[in-house]
Order: C-alpha cells, then sequence, then structure tokens
C-alpha cells in the first residue's frame, strides 16, 4: 500500500470534513423543505376549511338560492303553526291559492338590469345612494267581511292612522307622520284627532258603500227586468218562427222571412215607422189565415175564426213592442253594468311605496314623499280622488336612525266624470299599453308581465320626480334575490292580518335579535370547529415532528459512526507506515539530541528556550527527542562532563 505524505493526510482529513458538513447542510435542507410543506398543507387545509365554512353560511343564509316547492311549502306550513300558535286558530290557505303564488313568482321575468339603464339615462354624473323599494296595491270591495271588503279596509285605516296597538311603530315618533285629508295636512300625535279623522273617513266610506250599494240593488233589479222582456221577446220570436213554418204561401213566407231578418235583433230600436210599414204584413197574414181556417176548420164559427186571426196577426205588433223593450232594459242594465262590473268591483285601491330598513336614512322629507307619490297618479289618473295619503316614519328599527318610510295612498275608484267604479280596468289597461299586451282576457304570464311594467313604470317616476335630484337610484330587485326565503314569507303573509305578520317592525326587531343570537352562536360553531381542526392538525404535526427528530437523531448517530470509521481508517494508515521510516526517525533524533548536548553550554540558562525548540521538533517529527536529549544531558551530569 502507497505510503501518505502529511499533506496527503491533511487533505484528506479536510476532504473527509467537508463531506461531514455538506451532509449535515442537505440533512437541514431537506428538513426544512419538509417543514415548510407541513406548514404550506395546514394552510391550504385552513383555507379550504374557510371557503367551506363561508359557503355553508351562504346557504344557510339562502339569499342567492332559487326557491324549489319543498321549501316553500315548508314556510307556508311554518306562518300557518305559527298563527295557529298565536290565534288558537286554522289559518287555512288552499292548495290552488299556494301553487298559483308560487307559480307566479317563478314567472316573473328579470327586468333588473333594464331599469337600470333607464334610471341612469341622461346622468352624467353617478349616484350616492343605491337602493330597492317596495310597491304594491290593495283593492276593497263594497263587501261586509273579507280579505278585500269594507271591514279591511277599517282594519287598514286604524293602521295607517296609529290606532291598532300592532307593535308595528314606535309612539313616541308618530308625531313626524303625515297625514292628508281633502288637501289638508294633520298632526296625529294626538290619539283623539287619529280617531276623529279615522271617523270621518269611514262616513264617507260607508257613504260611497251606501250608493254603491243602491246601484248595485239596481243593477239587480234592472238585470232581472231585462231578463223578464228578452223572456218575453225570445218567446214571441219562436212564435213567428213556428208560423212560418206552418204557412205554405211562399210569398207571404218570403215577406217573413224579411220581416224576421230585420226585427230579430236588438240593433236599433224599434220607431212608429216601423208598425205603420207592418200592416200591409199583417193584411197579408189576415186575409191568408181567414181562407186557410175556413178551408180545414168549417166547424168552426165566423168568431171563432175572427179570434184565431186576431191571435196570429198580433203576433207582429207584440214582437216589436217586446223588442222595444227588450232593447231598452239592456240598455238601462248595460249602463250601470259599465259603472259596475261585477258584484266586487273595487271602491278602495290602495297603492304603498316603502324604502327598506336596511337602505338606512333618506334626507327626504314627508311632503317630498307625497308630493312625488301624489304626482304619478295625478298625471295617469286624474279622474280618481284620493281619500287619504299617509307618509310614516315611525315604523324605525334603531331610535336612532330613521328608517322605512313608506307612503300609504288610498284611491277612490270612482271617476268622478262618468261615475264609473273603473280605476282597477284603467289600472289595468296602463298595464296592459306598457306590455303591449292587446288580448283583454290576458293569460297568467301576461298578468304577470303587465304588473311587473306597472310597478317599474311607478317607480320611474319617483326616480325622475325624487330620487335624481337626491343623487339616489332606486333599482329592482333581481330574481334571485325575490325568490329567497324573505320575499317568500312576505308575499305570503301580503294578505294576513297586520298584526299577524311576521315581517312588522316588531317581530322584525324580535327576528333581528334571534338573527344575531344565532349568527353568534354560529361563529362559536366555527370557532369550535377551527380549534378541533386547529388541535388535530397541532396533533398530527407534533407527530411528524417527533418522527423528524428520531430521524434526526438517527442521521447524528449514522453521521457518528461514519466519522469514527473514517477515523478508524486513518489510524490505520497510520499504523501501517514504514517502520524504517520510523527507526530512520529515531536515528535522525538520537543525533539531533548528541549535538545539542555536545554543543550545550555549561550554564543551563537557557535550558528553557531549548526545552521548547525540542518540543516545536518534537511535534514535526512525531519522535521524542527531548527526552533523549534529556537522558544524555542528566547522563554527562553525572560523569561530570558538563
Amino acid at each position: 500500500m502507497t505510503d501518505l505524505t502529511n499533506d496527503e493526510i491533511n487533505k484528506r482529513l479536510a476532504f473527509e470534513d467537508e463531506i461531514r458538513k455538506d451532509i449535515v447542510r442537505r440533512d437541514r435542507e431537506k428538513l426544512q423543505r419538509i417543514n415548510d410543506k407541513i406548514h404550506n398543507r395546514l394552510n391550504a387545509m385552513r383555507r379550504k376549511d374557510e371557503a367551506e365554512l363561508k359557503r355553508l353560511e351562504r346557504e344557510l343564509d339562502n339569499s342567492n338560492m332559487k326557491v324549489s316547492k319543498e321549501r316553500y311549502n315548508k314556510a307556508v306550513n311554518d306562518v300557518k303553526s305559527r298563527m295557529k300558535a298565536l290565534t288558537g286558530k286554522n289559518y287555512i290557505v288552499s292548495k290552488k291559492s299556494n301553487n298559483r303564488l308560487l307559480t307566479n313568482m317563478l314567472n316573473r321575468k328579470d327586468y333588473s338590469n333594464t331599469f337600470l339603464k333607464s334610471a341612469l339615462k341622461n346622468r352624467d354624473k353617478p349616484f350616492k345612494k343605491v337602493t330597492t323599494a317596495v310597491f304594491k296595491t290593495t283593492n276593497f270591495s263594497g263587501k261586509s267581511q273579507g280579505k278585500d271588503s269594507i271591514s279591511a279596509l277599517e282594519t287598514e285605516l286604524k293602521h295607517i292612522l296609529r290606532l291598532l296597538n300592532d307593535n308595528t311603530y314606535k309612539e313616541d315618533l308618530v308625531k313626524n307622520n303625515l297625514v292628508e285629508i281633502y288637501g289638508e295636512t294633520f298632526d296625529i300625535s294626538n290619539k283623539e284627532v287619529r280617531q276623529d279623522l279615522k271617523d270621518l273617513l269611514m262616513a264617507e266610506v260607508r257613504q260611497i258603500k251606501k250608493d254603491y250599494s243602491k246601484e248595485s240593488s239596481n243593477r239587480t233589479r234592472l238585470q232581472n227586468e231585462a231578463e223578464k222582456v228578452q223572456k218575453k221577446y225570445r218567446s214571441k220570436k219562436t212564435n213567428i218562427e213556428k208560423m212560418i213554418n206552418d204557412i205554405d204561401d211562399q210569398s207571404l213566407k218570403s215577406d217573413l222571412e224579411s220581416f224576421k231578418d230585420k226585427f230579430f235583433n236588438l240593433d236599433n230600436p224599434t220607431t212608429q215607422s216601423d208598425f205603420v210599414d207592418a200592416k200591409p204584413l199583417k193584411d197579408k197574414l189576415e186575409s191568408y189565415f181567414k181562407t186557410s181556417l175556413t178551408d180545414e176548420r168549417p166547424s168552426l164559427t165566423k168568431n171563432q175564426i175572427n179570434n184565431l186571426v186576431k191571435r196570429k196577426v198580433e203576433l207582429i205588433d207584440s214582437l216589436l213592442e217586446s223588442r222595444n223593450e227588450s232593447i231598452n232594459a239592456v240598455e238601462k242594465r248595460d249602463n250601470l253594468d259599465s259603472k259596475i262590473s261585477r258584484v266586487d268591483t273595487p271602491l278602495f285601491k290602495e297603492f304603498l311605496f316603502k324604502l327598506p330598513h336596511h337602505a338606512g336614512e333618506f334626507d327626504i322629507t314627508q311632503q317630498e314623499y307625497l308630493d312625488s307619490v301624489k304626482s304619478y297618479f295625478q298625471k295617469h289618473f286624474s279622474e280618481y280622488e284620493m281619500l287619504v295619503g299617509v307618509v310614516h316614519f315611525d315604523e324605525v328599527q334603531n331610535p336612532e336612525e330613521r328608517t322605512g318610510d313608506h307612503v300609504h295612498l288610498v284611491m277612490k275608484t270612482q271617476n268622478k266624470n262618468t261615475g264609473k267604479y273603473d280605476l282597477n280596468a284603467k289600472y289595468r289597461e296602463l298595464g296592459m299599453k306598457l306590455a303591449k299586451i292587446e288580448n283583454m282576457n290576458m293569460n297568467n304570464k301576461e298578468l304577470i308581465k303587465s304588473g311587473q311594467f306597472l310597478n317599474a313604470h311607478f317607480l320611474l317616476h319617483m326616480q325622475k320626480q325624487l330620487f335624481d335630484k337626491k343623487d339616489i337610484c332606486l333599482t329592482l330587485l333581481s330574481n334571485e334575490e325575490k325568490l329567497d326565503f324573505h320575499n317568500m314569507i312576505m308575499s305570503f303573509e301580503q294578505d294576513m292580518p297586520q298584526e299577524l305578520r311576521t315581517l312588522n317592525s316588531f317581530k322584525m326587531d324580535y327576528d333581528q335579535l334571534q338573527r344575531y343570537k344565532q349568527d353568534v352562536q354560529k361563529q362559536k360553531n366555527i370557532i369550535s370547529n377551527n380549534n378541533t381542526v386547529i388541535q388535530n392538525q397541532k396533533s398530527k404535526y407534533s407527530n411528524q415532528m417527533k418522527d423528524f427528530k428520531g430521524k434526526i437523531l438517527q442521521l447524528k448517530t449514522d453521521t457518528e459512526e461514519s466519522i469514527q470509521s473514517i477515523k478508524n481508517e486513518l489510524l490505520e494508515w497510520f499504523d501501517k507506515i514504514n517502520e524504517e521510516k520510523w527507526v530512520q526517525a529515531e536515528k535522525i533524533a538520537d543525533n539531533i539530541s548528541d549535538d545539542i548536548v555536545n554543543n550545550m553550554l555549561k550554564n543551563d540558562s537557557k535550558l528553557g528556550k531549548i526545552e521548547y525548540d525540542l518540543s516545536h521538533l518534537e511535534n514535526l517529527m512525531n519522535v521524542p527527542i527531548k527526552s533523549r536529549v534529556s537522558e544524555k544531558v542528566n547522563k554527562k551530569k553525572r560523569l561530570n562532563l558538563l
């Protein structure tokens, strides 16, 4: 085996040291990569968990989830159960009515973007605020009982005049409301004033109902009279048709057919000249029946024949007279029908415009609200009068902020020019015109479309009339927003008594508190779940760290064993150095020690310096020179040679 020089040994040791350092460095880098990978996985899992929790929260809030029939029915059953708990009675809603409301909601088209474009048209600066708004109508007929009756109207008047203790408003804020009747505004902070105004309005309502009832009774009477005279007229026509069939004289039959064509209708009234023109026909009939009866029934006397002939001939005048009676009766009936189209014709129509609570407070006065709403009806329905207009500023959720501003406008449906109760019909016609629908018998989808256009038409008027000036933009809800749980409940409850609705102010406050509690509990659950996840990850990470520590210890042990092996190998290399080299080194050391002893002065004051040099030489040669010198010096001392 080749002997190694000192330089080669040193290089080999340095090389092995670099290898050891490189192994340690790579192990550290590997551990750092593993540690980074663990943290990245933990962060990714945490982000995934947070995203899943947010998704579940959105699903629970259900703000953008489309309505399903099962979900809607669940909402309906919830309301019915709550109503039974409140009233002790079953609230019966027909399945047909439920399905119709649900179908209407699902068939609504989304006009929110179109509406927004119209609101932004010709505008050169952005709005300061954006909000949705509610606009709805309610009809009240002359019936005594029912959701659209006079009784229901009285309840509604009590509500808008703040005479119902329904927890929908704050009593100390009633003074902020505005009431207008007959063009005069009233302060309703005093309950006695409210009662007086309600009595005043109900007196007019009852008078209108009385007038309507009288006209309705007249309509029934005229209907019966028209039916009676029409029945008589139809009977005369039947008799004449039978007479025509029995006549075999073609000339007379032709004349009777001409008479039939002219007078077997109710197009034009019969005039006196018609009776005169009918005389030749009657003469022909008289001559014909006298001859035929004489020949066919010779047993009859002359008087009997004359009586039979007279009855036949009088059918002509009788038909003409009954025809005139029918025309007059139908005309009277139709004139009243145009005023009263049906028994449940609306006598009053309420319009509600409301801003949502979540939109916050608006810098708009009561008078501005009322004037803007009134201007819409003055523009499109100027022939109809307002019964009462009310602006409510007292249905707030937070006493420090005025929210939920809304306007009630109750209109009379009787046209002041024609006397017809046709505001509802005119409102319907406007919707058809806006939606470009020509068929008066609209199907369900067309009704929904016209209703949506009427809603947008009114809100656009409010936008241009009022909200543009305030830098506020009104918007329509998208279909997804309309079909959330909150709006479904509101739609279902719109015909319920006010005090039993889920969404009055008192219940809104209560529900908001419940939602806060649920949110707090939800956040607690989220925190608890997150803590559980973090704890699980910590445990997992702790176990992994233990494994890593074990690996590090094993790696350290392996490294130490490797270094020891290298040392042992080096020692073996040292042992294998040629023995001759050691002998030669011994000789050199012996010679050097002799030279040192022989040349050493008797004064050994420099012995320390010599010892240092000898120690240095020993390190270089790895041979015990110093001890040799000491032995030889001591020997000479003993021999007294120094």
